[in-house]
């Protein structure tokens, strides 16, 4: 690009390179290739006031974007350049392979994306232009290899709806500008806004049924304009502001996402134009920071997850893609033309208005291949005002609905809560990347965990509300009972009156348990696990139970914790026993079909599976004291938790049961410096304690 004589062109290729070189592989360009770029730079800012030479790549040869024009060098320069210019043209390479490099990975970035050959598109969209007599509006239609530039029945200002029935316009008012509603069916017309303020049509809701706008106003001393966002719902005609960040001017830089849950916008913040995404109930207002210069208008892919748009530096202005996060910054138009107001013709081909081929034209840019291709030819062309209207009207979020629809619960329960969306065609949509938001009417009933479960906190009832960033919604209506208890006989009780009889049970662990006959709950004895540092210690029922119709083990507990390691409380049931009195045995996993347990160095309370891992419930309240802990396991494998009656916990998954799987109760590990302490226990074969909506 040196040797071509566009320096300008070299020094932009070479800042591409220099930052996808630190980004990509954390490197930094060679000392002689930075001692070259100097000498350039310094003759650009150096040089006398020059007409800005054409686009550095010719328009025949454009195809990924950073490839060097080799082709407009002259015969004697091209493999005649001194070592200082190799290394500018190097440098140069250099950029196009990392650029490339950047291009092939941006494919597992959009997602899906097919490729669709340029020649192939076939898309619609609306162009401001500029001739002799002013500005208008035509429509340029892509038909595979034909492109018609028609004119338009728009104004600059109109807005068409997605359905392409009705057009929002400005009128002119007494006080400004207003926005007014013609219907192309019918042709009536009928004002949106009255206010004393000047409003600019920005977007569409995806459905048609809201309008987004700006809305600028004088200062209070009068000597500046202002403008917000603000949404015009059309069915109500309520207005509400969107976010109290001013917006640039009333050129309308704000767009909907294709699923309806959120709107990006360039703001002024201080002086400075800035990119910012917001959810549409104007929750979450997000800067994207972007570092490259004065965000142009943005336009969403149509997933919704990545973002496209000009960034002007002082020497020209370029496009970028960056999630809507902010992740994945990446430049994808370089040299010195004027890349701006970008649009999706597809999943993954932009068009965009460019003056790299000498004159201000419509042009597509492929991203995942970096091919171009030329849309108009004539000039003239100022912005692309407008995505096109039938590859906008699809993917926008049209129902949403909690699951599972549990209305009766009981307090102590924890649900899963989920919800299941669809698109405007009856589509699943995944909730990922969706900004739910979840809520309770009354917070004393239940109220929402920070891991997004429904947690039931006592008896009454209350509305459980779902809602995607204030597009859709959904309610819940709950009823909370108290949980049932059911009078079973107990299948086997044991109250340590008589110590640790060896025909019931198999002992593990160095020290070994102990027993007291005296000093428990309900007059009964009292069995210490009396595990140390080194070795868990405990018991092993030697009679095996059935959990094919379910199985409950009730047993009191009383838990002085110290704060030391090695003092857990544990209730479990064992897969297989241990060896007959072995004092070196140490439970595991291998052997373990469920485990309760009771940490009071992490102060946690956990339950444990094979397939599940481990599932952390809430701690008991006063564990000092003597308190009913009953771990439950029912005929379809949910496990409860319940304590003194009422219920802590219950899984939202479901233990694989088979038909003759059997368990052993068992009751133990660490005791270290205290006396965890087991009372009277009892093994109930079935649920002992039923939801409401379990009952018979």
């Amino acid at each position: 690009l040196k040797a071509a004589g566009d320096e300008l062109g070299a020094l932009q290729v070479y800042e591409a390179y220099r930052a996808l070189l630190r980004r990509e592989l954390q490197d930094e360009p060679s000392q002689q290739l930075e001692k070259t770029i100097a000498v350039v730079r310094e003759t650009v800012l150096t040089a006398p006031d020059q007409p800005r030479p054409e686009a550095s790549v010719p328009r025949a040869t454009v195809r990924t974007p950073g490839t060097v024009g080799h082709d407009r060098l002259e015969p004697g320069l091209r493999f005649g350049l001194g070592s200082l210019l190799a290394s500018a043209v190097v440098g140069a390479v250099t950029a196009a392979a990392v650029l490339a490099l950047v291009l092939t990975a941006r494919t597992s970035r959009l997602g899906e994306a097919r490729p669709v050959a340029l020649d192939d598109l076939r898309a619609g969209f609306f162009v401001v232009t500029s001739d002799s007599s002013g500005p208008g509006t035509v429509e340029v239609v892509v038909d595979g290899p034909e492109v018609r530039v028609q004119p338009a029945e728009l104004n600059t200002h109109d807005l068409q709806s997605p359905d392409g029935s009705a057009v929002v316009f400005q009128e002119t008012a007494v006080d400004g500008f207003n926005l007014a509603l013609k219907d192309l069916r019918t042709g009536e017309v009928r004002a949106l806004t009255t206010e004393r303020f000047d409003e600019y049509p920005c977007d569409w809701s995806p459905d048609g049924r809201c309008l987004l706008y700006v809305s600028g106003n004088l200062s209070e001393d009068r000597r500046q304009w202002f403008y917000r966002l603000a949404i015009h719902d059309l069915d109500t005609a309520e207005r509400r502001w969107l976010t109290d960040v001013p917006i640039t001017s009333g050129d309308g830089w704000a767009v909907w996402s294709p699923d309806g849950t959120r709107i990006a916008f360039v703001g002024n913040v201080e002086g400075n134009e800035q990119l910012f995404v917001v959810n549409v109930d104007g929750s979450q207002l997000r800067r994207i920071l972007l570092g490259c210069g004065r965000p142009g208008r943005p336009a969403w892919s149509p997933d919704g997850q990545t973002l496209v748009l000009g960034a002007r530096d002082p020497i020209s202005t370029n496009l970028f893609t960056v999630r809507q996060d902010g992740a994945d910054l990446r430049r994808v138009t370089t040299g010195i033309a004027n890349d701006i107001t970008p649009t999706w013709l597809s999943d993954a081909v932009v068009a965009f208005v460019s003056d790299r081929g000498g004159n201000p034209d419509v042009w597509a840019l492929d991203l995942l291949t970096g091919e171009m291709r030329q849309l108009t030819t004539k000039g003239g062309m100022v912005r692309i005002v407008r995505q096109q209207r039938a590859f906008r009207a699809t993917g926008w979020i049209d129902t949403l609905c909690i699951k599972p629809r549990a209305e009766t619960v009981t307090p102590g329960q924890q649900i899963e809560l989920q919800v299941e969306i669809t698109d405007s065609k009856g589509h699943p949509v995944a909730a990922a990347g969706i900004p739910l938001k979840w809520s309770v009417s009354d917070s004393s009933v239940a109220s929402i965990t920070q891991d997004g479960k429904l947690e039931v906190r006592s008896p009454g009832s209350a509305r459980v509300m779902a809602s995607a960033a204030g597009w859709r919604a959904d309610t819940l209506e709950i009823a909370s009972y108290p949980l049932t208890e059911r009078q079973l006989q107990p299948a086997f009780v044991e109250d340590w009156r008589h110590g640790l009889r060896s025909d019931r049970w198999i002992l593990f662990g160095d020290p070994l348990p102990y027993t007291r006959p005296t000093g428990g709950p309900e007059g009964g004895g009292i069995f210490v696990s009396n595990g140390d540092e080194s070795f868990p210690s405990g018991t092993v029922s030697r009679r095996k139970y059935p959990v094919h119709t379910g199985i409950t083990v009730e047993v009191w507990g009383r838990m002085p914790f110290t704060g030391k390691h090695y003092e857990t409380f544990s209730i479990d049931l064992w897969a297989l026993p241990p060896p007959a009195d072995s004092i070196d045995w140490r439970p595991n996993g291998r052997e373990s079909f469920l485990q309760f347990l009771v940490n009071g160095q992490s102060h946690l309370a956990y339950t444990i599976t094979k397939q599940h891992g481990y599932s952390r419930l809430p701690f008991p309240p006063d564990p000092d004291g003597w308190r009913r802990y009953t771990l439950q396991l029912e005929a379809d494998g949910t496990v409860s938790v319940v304590l003194d009656g009422q219920l802590q916990w219950r899984s939202p998954w479901q233990l694989p049961v088979r038909p003759d799987d059997s368990v052993q109760i068992g009751l133990g590990r660490n005791s270290l410096d205290t006396e965890i302490m087991h009372g009277p226990l009892r093994v109930y074969l079935g649920a002992k304690y039923l939801l409401p909506q379990d009952l018979p």
